[in-house]
């Protein structure tokens, strides 16, 4: 039983999901942030990259660059309960009865987590209004072909 309760605690953390939000600062400035709402998901960096893509075609540009990077990870805690297990035999003759068993007990754990996630400030450009060598730019159509 103890098993099957924590691989039901544990699935909801393993399956993938990427949670993103998008902030603008001005009409060519935005923050987007990716946040993995699992614990096992690797590509957040990479959603938050495609995200930057999207917003900048969306909004009629063709470049963005990345004007600052930060960590958005969530820290968290899961509890799993303890659990008691008592094994033991009655006996018994007539009117008397005797019982013999014991009892082992597993106390509750808490465990700590991080769900990863990344903040990126991104500038957005038309044709001609960026610098194309910088390595920071990026190309919108580009990005959203890997």
């Amino acid at each position: 039983m103890k098993h099957i309760f924590m691989v039901g605690i544990a699935l909801p953390l393993l399956g993938g999901c990427i949670e993103t939000r998008t902030d603008f600062m001005a009409p060519n400035e935005v923050v987007i942030t990716a946040q993995s709402r699992t614990l096992l998901n690797d590509n957040v960096s990479a959603e938050v990259l495609k995200q930057a893509a999207l917003v900048t075609r969306n909004n009629g540009f063709r470049y963005f660059e990345i004007m600052g990077a930060g960590d958005a990870s969530r820290r968290a805690s899961v509890l799993i309960p303890g659990e008691a297990t008592t094994n033991g035999a009655v006996t018994g003759n007539g009117n008397f009865a005797t019982y013999n068993g014991s009892t082992v007990y597993t106390p509750p754990m808490v465990m700590g987590i991080v769900l990863p996630g990344e903040q990126i400030r991104v500038h957005m450009f038309k044709d001609g209004d960026s610098d194309a060598s910088n390595p920071r730019v990026f190309d919108a159509n580009q990005v959203l072909r890997r």
